[in-house]
């Protein structure tokens, strides 16, 4: 059994951050959609999306910044998808979210078959080098956990106060508000809710085709199917728990990254649990929060939008 110390601690929760990453990004994204009264339970299949074409286009043309843009313009395309579908034909949104998911799981692995069919070893890319700032890396603790990380780790923190900011401070944001708790009132003082909830969707998509593009270009450099392991719904949750504040999410996708670094760290170490238990480990921390979560808000509706998953019809 190995011995836990500093360096292991701090080991743990320098790759805690790595693994949040993507839970940031999907997460900023998802509140920006429901904040506008829609519900997307697709991202897990947009991730998956994002994941094939960012690891596709980084592999065809050597170049991950590519790989980043296809990833991002998936996910407003499947954003776009599940926007049209929702929002002016009216479609069940939780069912046309299970629809996308199911589609991303499927298409993707297809993709991956048809691109790669003829290779006997996994293809591979080179991913994001990391940035070492020279003063801040020294600093005890705080310098290796946070800033020793590829630029994408950076960018994904650095979008959680520009999110924050967009929400509450912009014309743009209050309207996001405004068409999310009571789109009637909102249209009754001239503001277009179709347009107001679609582009908060297509943004959504884009932050969730970040997410999925990062696995495989900001971490792993390959691609596997089902690759992101129910991530997406993790974000859902971590939304919740939130209460649809960016601030709030950046603590619950650093608590799944903790519990998965941990679970993986007390592999290697050859800690005497059963590995499928460690395995478990950040989803059990994610649900026990949640549910902890919703035994404290005692029936208040914890900061959900008024009218979130409620389709509106302008009469």
């Amino acid at each position: 059994m190995g011995v836990i110390d500093a360096a292991v601690v701090i080991t743990i929760l320098a790759a805690a951050v790595r693994i949040a990453t993507p839970l940031i990004f999907v997460s900023l994204g998802e509140i920006i959609t429901e904040k506008s009264g829609v519900l997307n339970l697709g991202v897990e299949g947009i991730m998956l999306m994002g994941a094939i074409s960012g690891f596709y286009t980084a592999y065809t043309f050597d170049d991950l910044w590519l790989g980043m843009l296809a990833g991002v313009l998936v996910g407003i395309i499947f954003g776009a998808f599940h926007a049209y579908f929702c929002i002016f034909l009216r479609t069940d949104q939780t069912i046309t979210g299970i629809s996308l998911w199911i589609l991303g799981l499927g298409l993707s692995s297809f993709i991956y078959r048809i691109a790669f069919s003829g290779y006997f070893v996994r293809p591979r890319i080179s991913t994001f080098p990391r940035i070492s700032f020279p003063i801040l890396h020294e600093i005890p603790w705080i310098g290796p956990i946070f800033f020793n990380h590829n630029i994408l780790v950076y960018l994904g923190f650095f979008a959680v106060p520009i999110v924050w900011w967009l929400i509450n401070k912009t014309e743009f944001g209050l309207k996001i508000q405004a068409v999310g708790e009571h789109p009637k009132a909102a249209d009754t003082f001239g503001i277009n809710v179709q347009k107001i909830r679609f582009f908060s969707v297509v943004i959504g998509g884009a932050f969730a085709g970040a997410g999925g593009a990062f696995i495989p270009i900001g971490s792993l450099g390959s691609f596997v199917d089902n690759m992101t392991q129910g991530r997406g719904f993790i974000a859902i949750a971590i939304v919740i728990f939130s209460r649809w504040n960016p601030l709030f999410a950046v603590l619950g996708a650093l608590l799944f990254g903790t519990m998965s670094a941990m679970g993986t760290r007390f592999q290697v170490m050859g800690i005497d649990i059963a590995h499928q238990a460690l395995l478990a480990l950040p989803y059990i921390a994610t649900i026990a929060a949640l549910v902890m979560f919703n035994l404290s808000k005692k029936g208040k509706r914890g900061g959900a939008p008024g009218s979130l998953a409620v389709p509106y019809e302008k009469e």
